[in-house]
């Protein structure tokens, strides 16, 4: 599938066709901050989950899709512009391009390609597969269960995949040296979950059980 289909079968036609006007809506600005652009997606595609967060991998895999739908209509609208530069140049600003950024991309790069050369589109495909392993990853982790360890002496330690934390539970007050390893790791007090909480890791869950277990045993 190319970019516009990839983003019809996650969101619809209507919010994929708005997700590409994002996308020329950025490039038409000249912006030059990326993060600008994918938060102009992430307001499109976030209508079909009010609870979607900007840094997720579904709005990533959204603006690296938008991005190479872009390309291809650029392209389309390069190739259907036989007749030179100027009606390459009017076909582009019909697509949203200001005049000047349009000018410029009709013009031979150092390699001699105009407009979107192959490779641009190669690199996309390889983003968009690091993309979709990544929301495969995240998907997968969402079905998992919360783990709950119980170490003993009131301390507890939990796996909460699907928020992707790693609490640690203490039945009062940690002592101050506790508190300093706790922070040194990664860890933060979460006043909402009454507990220590980190992002979940192999590193933040080897450093929680280790912990549990020699305060267990204290």
């Amino acid at each position: 599938m190319n970019g516009f289909q990839q983003l019809v079968a996650m969101f619809g036609p209507c919010l994929a066709a708005q997700a590409v006007a994002a996308v020329e809506q950025y490039r038409a600005s000249g912006a030059k901050n990326p993060g600008r652009g994918r938060y102009l997606v992430y307001q499109v595609v976030r209508a079909q989950d009010q609870n979607l967060m900007p840094s997720s991998g579904k709005v990533h895999n959204a603006w690296v899709w938008a991005n190479w739908a872009a390309d291809e209509k650029a392209r389309d609208a390069q190739a259907a512009a036989k007749a030179g530069a100027d009606a390459q140049i009017a076909a582009l600003v019909a697509i949203g391009y200001g005049q000047a950024s349009a000018a410029e991309l009709v013009k031979p790069d150092c390699m001699g390609y105009v407009g979107f050369p192959g490779y641009s589109l190669s690199n996309s495909n390889a983003r968009i597969r690091d993309m979709q392993q990544r929301l495969a990853r995240i998907e997968r982790d969402q079905a998992k269960p919360v783990e709950v360890i119980e170490a003993g002496n009131g301390v507890s330690v939990e796996r909460d995949a699907p928020a992707n934390r790693v609490r640690l539970y203490f039945p009062g007050k940690p002592d101050e040296a506790v508190r300093a390893r706790l922070k040194k790791n990664g860890f933060r007090w979460a006043p909402s979950q009454g507990a220590w909480s980190a992002y979940l890791n192999n590193w933040s869950v080897h450093f929680a059980e280790q912990l549990a277990a020699e305060l267990a045993q204290a």
